[in-house]
Protein backbone atom coordinates (compact mmCIF):
# COMPACT_ATOMS: atom_id res chain seq x y z
CA UNK A 1 0.00 0.00 0.00
CA UNK A 2 1.27 3.43 -1.19
CA UNK A 3 1.69 5.96 1.83
CA UNK A 4 0.64 9.49 1.39
CA UNK A 5 1.12 12.41 4.05
CA UNK A 6 -0.42 15.11 3.79
CA UNK A 7 0.83 18.96 5.25
CA UNK A 8 -2.39 21.34 5.11
CA UNK A 9 -3.78 23.10 8.02
CA UNK A 10 -7.26 22.85 5.93
CA UNK A 11 -9.24 20.38 7.46
CA UNK A 12 -11.89 20.20 4.27
CA UNK A 13 -8.90 20.14 1.80
CA UNK A 14 -6.83 17.45 4.11
CA UNK A 15 -10.66 15.50 4.11
CA UNK A 16 -10.91 15.65 -0.11
CA UNK A 17 -7.37 14.48 -0.34
CA UNK A 18 -8.16 11.90 1.98
CA UNK A 19 -10.63 10.93 0.16
CA UNK A 20 -9.66 10.55 -3.20
CA UNK A 21 -6.20 8.72 -1.88
CA UNK A 22 -8.23 6.12 -0.32
CA UNK A 23 -10.03 5.45 -3.48
CA UNK A 24 -6.66 4.72 -4.82
CA UNK A 25 -5.23 2.30 -2.07
CA UNK A 26 -3.18 4.74 -0.01
CA UNK A 27 -2.52 5.03 3.83
CA UNK A 28 -3.03 8.67 4.50
CA UNK A 29 -1.34 10.38 7.56
CA UNK A 30 -1.92 14.77 7.85
CA UNK A 31 -0.09 17.26 9.85
CA UNK A 32 -1.70 20.69 10.16
CA UNK A 33 1.82 22.02 11.11
CA UNK A 34 4.92 22.51 9.21
CA UNK A 35 6.90 21.74 12.29
CA UNK A 36 5.31 18.50 12.92
CA UNK A 37 6.63 17.39 9.45
CA UNK A 38 10.11 16.11 10.28
CA UNK A 39 8.00 13.83 13.01
CA UNK A 40 5.68 12.33 10.50
CA UNK A 41 8.32 11.48 7.84
CA UNK A 42 10.30 9.73 10.73
CA UNK A 43 7.36 7.68 11.62
CA UNK A 44 5.07 7.42 8.05
CA UNK A 45 7.79 7.27 5.42
CA UNK A 46 5.38 7.80 2.72
CA UNK A 47 5.86 7.64 -1.11
CA UNK A 48 4.11 11.07 -1.94
CA UNK A 49 3.98 14.07 0.30
CA UNK A 50 1.56 16.63 -0.69
CA UNK A 51 2.77 19.92 0.56
CA UNK A 52 0.68 23.68 1.40
CA UNK A 53 2.69 26.10 0.73
CA UNK A 54 1.16 28.50 3.58
CA UNK A 55 1.60 27.05 6.53
CA UNK A 56 1.03 27.82 10.50
CA UNK A 57 4.73 26.96 12.44
CA UNK A 58 6.88 25.92 9.66
CA UNK A 59 5.86 27.67 6.30
CA UNK A 60 6.07 25.21 3.04
CA UNK A 61 9.51 27.27 2.04
CA UNK A 62 10.84 25.41 5.15
CA UNK A 63 9.02 22.20 4.99
CA UNK A 64 10.65 21.82 0.74
CA UNK A 65 14.14 22.66 2.85
CA UNK A 66 13.87 20.02 5.24
CA UNK A 67 12.00 17.85 2.52
CA UNK A 68 15.30 17.69 0.64
CA UNK A 69 17.03 16.66 3.32
CA UNK A 70 15.07 14.17 4.55
CA UNK A 71 12.95 12.50 1.77
CA UNK A 72 14.01 13.20 -1.37
CA UNK A 73 12.93 9.79 -2.88
CA UNK A 74 8.86 10.92 -2.12
CA UNK A 75 7.32 12.13 -4.87
CA UNK A 76 6.47 15.75 -3.89
CA UNK A 77 3.27 17.84 -4.60
CA UNK A 78 2.99 21.56 -3.95
CA UNK A 79 -0.07 23.17 -3.44
CA UNK A 80 -1.46 27.10 -2.44
CA UNK A 81 -4.35 28.85 -2.64
CA UNK A 82 -2.48 31.84 -2.69
CA UNK A 83 -0.28 33.42 -4.70
CA UNK A 84 2.08 31.69 -7.27
CA UNK A 85 5.40 32.76 -6.17
CA UNK A 86 5.00 30.84 -3.27
CA UNK A 87 4.95 27.40 -5.55
CA UNK A 88 7.29 28.35 -7.75
CA UNK A 89 10.07 29.27 -4.61
CA UNK A 90 9.16 25.63 -3.27
CA UNK A 91 10.19 24.40 -7.14
CA UNK A 92 13.26 26.49 -7.40
CA UNK A 93 14.36 25.20 -3.96
CA UNK A 94 13.69 21.33 -4.73
CA UNK A 95 15.06 21.98 -8.60
CA UNK A 96 18.54 23.28 -6.75
CA UNK A 97 18.37 20.22 -4.30
CA UNK A 98 18.15 18.15 -7.10
CA UNK A 99 14.55 16.54 -6.58
CA UNK A 100 13.24 15.15 -9.73
CA UNK A 101 9.84 14.21 -8.80
CA UNK A 102 7.91 17.58 -7.98
CA UNK A 103 4.04 18.16 -8.89
CA UNK A 104 2.45 21.62 -8.45
CA UNK A 105 -1.25 22.80 -8.41
CA UNK A 106 -3.17 26.16 -7.68
CA UNK A 107 -5.75 25.08 -5.19
CA UNK A 108 -8.54 24.25 -4.88
CA UNK A 109 -7.21 21.52 -7.17
CA UNK A 110 -10.09 18.80 -9.21
CA UNK A 111 -10.32 15.61 -8.17
CA UNK A 112 -9.27 14.24 -11.47
CA UNK A 113 -5.83 16.08 -11.23
CA UNK A 114 -5.34 14.40 -7.86
CA UNK A 115 -6.26 10.89 -8.84
CA UNK A 116 -4.08 11.51 -12.32
CA UNK A 117 -0.73 12.75 -9.76
CA UNK A 118 -1.47 10.11 -7.26
CA UNK A 119 -2.25 7.26 -9.33
CA UNK A 120 0.90 8.38 -11.57
CA UNK A 121 2.85 8.10 -8.10
CA UNK A 122 5.34 4.80 -8.09
CA UNK A 123 5.05 2.61 -5.13
CA UNK A 124 8.42 2.56 -4.70
CA UNK A 125 10.05 5.97 -2.94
Amino acid sequence: MRKLLIVDDDPAFVEFVETVAAELDYETRSVGDGRDVEDALREFAPDVILVDMVLPGLDGIEVVTALTAKRPGAKIVFVSGHNISFINAGLAIASASGMENVTTSEKPCTVSWLREVLGSASSEP
